[in-house]
């Protein structure tokens, strides 16, 4: 799917991928790139992979890509549930929050490969999942550049497999 050249204004999350019920229908989905995006909303998440629903099809999600993409959001910047997902890659994006003290990015799901490129985060990221593979370029969080990897602007438990900071 693409998604590309539009803005949007929502009451909830900006872009939100979810599945459908176990019941309907138990297909994975594909591949998801969003690209030239602006998305504002006063309430919730820039961006909300999947639904910590256990009524929800668990089939694994393909691969994310978002690219030349800016989110202003209530608080959180990135929201990733607990599923299985392809990679997931944000090139060229920028999260801003309306709020004081918001956070970055909550991972809880399992990627193998996270790529982050001149990405600029409002608040401290925290991983929960198994990233296999951790790439970051001028990455920006709280307005200080991330340095090393996992630190006190990204607490990963587990530790990434790898980590490649350019």
């Amino acid at each position: 799917m693409l998604i590309e050249d539009c803005a949007t204004y929502s009451n909830d999350d900006c872009i939100a991928a979810a599945a459908y019920p176990s019941v309907v229908n138990t297909r994975g989905s594909g591949e998801v790139t969003v690209r030239r995006f602006l998305g504002f909303n006063p309430r919730a998440q820039g961006i909300r992979l999947a639904w910590d629903e256990v009524r929800v099809n668990q089939a694994p999600f393909g691969a994310f890509t978002f690219e030349d993409a800016d989110f202003v959001s209530d608080g959180l910047g990135v929201l990733i549930h607990q599923r299985k997902y392809g990679a997931i890659r944000m090139i060229d994006c920028d999260f801003e929050a309306l709020k004081p003290k918001a956070r970055g990015m909550d991972i809880q799901g399992a990627t193998p490969l996270l790529e982050l490129t001149r990405v600029s985060l409002p608040g401290p990221v925290q991983a929960t999942a198994r990233i296999d593979r951790l790439v970051t370029e001028a990455v920006i969080i709280e307005d200080k550049p991330l340095g090393a990897v996992p630190g006190p602007l990204f607490k990963a438990k587990p530790a990434p497999a790898a980590v490649e900071s350019k």
